[in-house]
């Protein structure tokens, strides 16, 4: 069934003059609750898709992550709801916190991509949120990402909801540290960016907030 799914999407591709290698996200749910999924990276990667596996990183022992470098897999994005372990467990439950770091690091020793990805949430993580930066530093990952939560038909860019402003908060943390890793907004609201805060941007080689 994966498969026919996966010809589906190519002949859709192709129908619009798309050819070569496609990008193919695997997420969830929780993609690693599978036993299969080295397999469908496996398939897919054979078909021409560039897998990328979007995960909360708790699962991963060191076996997982070989057999996943393996099965033709380099990039990992990883969900983390907080910076430190407080926020973090607040969200996923007790314990889990050293589970997700020791996730990251055994994808990093098994030499993946990893990008760590946070949707912000007012209330919750959002002052935190530069943080993020300083945790792909110091485990030498490849970035970050951030996203706000946006509800169905609601793309509001409307700049009181206090997005603007953890994003510019971000980037100046980013300068301060000298930050020289991928950082992404996955943000309609990021566009404004270039034009709203353009000194901000400077020396943030790895910025993309084009989505």
């Amino acid at each position: 069934v994966i498969e026919e799914i996966l010809k589906k999407f190519k002949k859709f591709g192709e129908f619009y003059g798309e050819y070569g290698i496609h990008n193919l996200t695997i997420g969830g749910g929780e993609p690693l609750v599978r036993d299969d999924l080295e397999d469908i990276v496996f398939m897919a990667g054979h078909m021409g898709f560039q897998v990328r596996l979007a995960t909360n990183g708790i699962l991963i022992d060191g076996k997982r992550a070989k057999s996943l470098k393996k099965s033709g897999l380099r990039f990992v994005q990883v969900s983390l709801d907080g910076s430190c372990e407080h926020t973090y467990e607040k969200i996923r439950g007790e314990g889990t916190w050293n589970q997700v770091v020791s996730g990251i690091k055994n994808l990093k020793k098994a030499g993946f991509w990893v990008l760590l990805h946070m949707v912000l949430l007012p209330g919750i993580n959002i002052d935190e949120a530069p943080l993020l930066l300083n945790l792909a530093q110091e485990l030498g990952l490849a970035g970050v990402k951030f996203s706000r939560p946006l509800y169905e038909g609601n793309v509001n860019i409307s700049y009181d909801a206090g997005f603007i402003g953890a994003f510019v908060n971000i980037l100046k943390h980013g300068q301060k540290r000298h930050y020289r890793r991928l950082l992404f907004f996955c943000d309609p609201l990021a566009h404004v960016l270039p034009v709203y805060v353009p000194n901000m941007l400077k020396g943030l080689w790895g910025l993309a907030t084009d989505m």
